[in-house]
């Protein structure tokens, strides 16, 4: 097939290849490697990229996305154009029998539905539509699900993408772990106190099979009865029974931990992770498809290796955006860490108050990197009254008042990097306050971080690779990145093999902040 342009493909509304997207497309349909690695910057177009590669195999193609806003973008941009069907987990869709969403559905059950495998259903209905496509779209929290069964409903594929690979390990680490409330009384119901105490792996793998038998047979009792009163509404059975499947499927994996799994406990919950992911990507992501593409703008060879995924053709192509409209500039500060306090969290405040105010005509955003850190700001600068602060929960509700406000406003965030997208002036400047370090106090973070000297720079290079590419979307769009953090000095250097090519040579240092662009 012959396509000089990405419309001779079907993408309608594309008339014409980005500066390397089509010879991306060609060295993805052409190596025979099993695993692809499209490392290309925020902007390049990746989306047309791995949905044109798609086109061009042979057979079926699914695309896999980090968050729901960008699987909404995909159909948006290709459902109608070249056919991309879009399919969601159960709670997405209403069950016509109970009217309540579809995972508290009797089907779940093994219960006998008219309405099941037929057009009436809309999960079935979705779920049969993607089956008979050739090109899918869904979330690796759905996908992940169905992998843990041994029939998969959306049928065998031919090439995967995995969108935002960068953050691979730890979806399928946050996907395999298990967590209970302490407050949950329906865990406790079967468990007993178990949740209160400090038990190891052995110990949760006993209570845990044996609290399995009892409420699967607790499940049975309930469909009995059920069906004894068939004429009834039972919609609060069928949540109750959602609740206890929902338990039966945690049981069911706690009693098949490893000792490489982490017990970890807070005061709000009991959790159980595995130290790393690298043993169950094959059954759970990859799932024996034969072409894989891994695309993302910072993936690295770190990344492949905590994948397992053993040879990979890498792809790193250049940005194509000016330097000069994307440039991450230093502004010596203070070298912020756990040992600063409050007279140098005010230097720090202060340097921020310095930047911000000769910018009030336009819109930004200060990246935090924690919650404490947001509130020191809001408290100690004299720009407060312009700034947006959120509570946890609350991102993506800021993050639409932001985007629809006119300046001056300022969003002040510990947590706006992957999947949001700052284009033109919705954002022209950013203001990262520290280099974004994980949370130690984790403690499979403190284990990881104890086995691998490397994984902590690793995370905070990933995250500040993907903060910078928040607000430049377009070749000719630009904004200013300043970082007030001094630990940037040895950081880069040191770990440079984490970060692209094309993030290295945006870096620059200036003794004294630079005058703001006129808009």
């Amino acid at each position: 097939m012959t396509y000089e342009s990405p419309e001779d493909l079907g993408l309608k509304g594309y008339p014409s290849w980005r500066p390397n997207q089509k010879e991306a497309v060609e060295r993805i349909t052409s190596t025979t490697s099993r695993f692809v690695a499209l490392v290309a910057p925020t902007g390049a177009g990746k989306s047309v990229v791995y949905t044109a590669s798609a086109l061009l195999g042979s057979g079926r193609a699914l695309i896999l996305t980090a968050t729901k806003a960008l699987q909404d973008q995909l159909t948006r941009d290709f459902s109608e154009s070249v056919g991309l069907v879009d399919v969601r987990g159960r709670a997405a869709y209403p069950c016509r029998l109970t009217h309540l969403p579809a995972d508290t559905a009797p089907c779940r059950f093994k219960v006998q539905c008219v309405f099941k495998n037929s057009p009436s259903c809309a999960y079935y209905a979705a779920v049969l539509q993607a089956k008979r496509s050739a090109l899918v779209t869904t979330n690796y929290a759905y996908w992940m699900a169905l992998n843990n069964f041994p029939d998969n409903p959306l049928g065998d594929f031919d090439f995967l993408v995995c969108d935002e690979a960068h953050d691979l390990p730890n979806l399928v680490s946050d996907h395999l772990t298990v967590r209970f409330a302490k407050t949950d009384r329906v865990a406790e119901e079967y468990l007993g106190d178990v949740l209160k105490q400090p038990l190891e792996v052995e110990a949760w793998r006993d209570k845990a099979g044996a609290a399995q038998t009892k409420v699967g047979d607790t499940i049975e009792r309930y469909l009995e009865m059920m069906k004894a009163r068939s004429g009834e509404d039972h919609a609060v059975e069928w949540r109750a029974l959602s609740r206890l499947a929902i338990l039966h499927e945690k049981l069911v994996r706690l009693s098949e931990l490893s000792d490489t799994w982490v017990v970890d406990a807070s005061e709000s919950e009991v959790s159980f992770t595995p130290i790393w992911p690298t043993h169950y990507t094959e059954s759970l992501l990859f799932a024996g498809i034969p072409k894989v593409l891994l695309s993302s703008a910072s993936i690295c060879d770190k990344t492949v290796a905590m994948l397992g995924v053993g040879e990979v053709d890498s792809i790193e192509y250049p940005h194509t955006f000016p330097v000069e409209n994307r440039l991450l500039v230093h502004i010596p500060t203070i070298r912020l860490n756990a040992k600063t306090n409050e007279m140098g969290y005010r230097q720090w405040v202060r340097r921020i108050d310095q930047i911000v105010r000769a910018r009030l005509d336009r819109k930004g955003i200060i990246h935090t990197i924690s919650y404490s850190r947001m509130r020191r700001v809001y408290e100690f600068s004299e720009m407060r009254d312009f700034m947006l602060i959120h509570e946890p929960g609350e991102l993506a509700r800021a993050i639409e008042r932001f985007k629809q406000a006119d300046p001056p406003l300022i969003l002040v965030s510990p947590s706006v990097s992957t999947g949001y997208d700052f284009p033109a002036e919705q954002c022209r400047y950013q203001i990262i306050g520290k280099i974004p370090y994980p949370d130690t106090r984790d403690k499979v973070t403190a284990l990881r971080i104890a086995h691998d000297k490397t994984y902590a720079a690793y995370l905070a290079m990933q995250e500040l690779v993907q903060m910078t590419g928040r607000a430049v979307r377009a070749e000719d769009d630009w904004a200013e990145n300043f970082i007030i953090d001094d630990t940037v000095v040895w950081f880069l250097p040191m770990y440079k093999d984490f970060a692209p090519k094309w993030f290295q040579e945006a870096y620059t240092r200036r003794q004294t902040i630079p005058e703001a662009p006129i808009v």
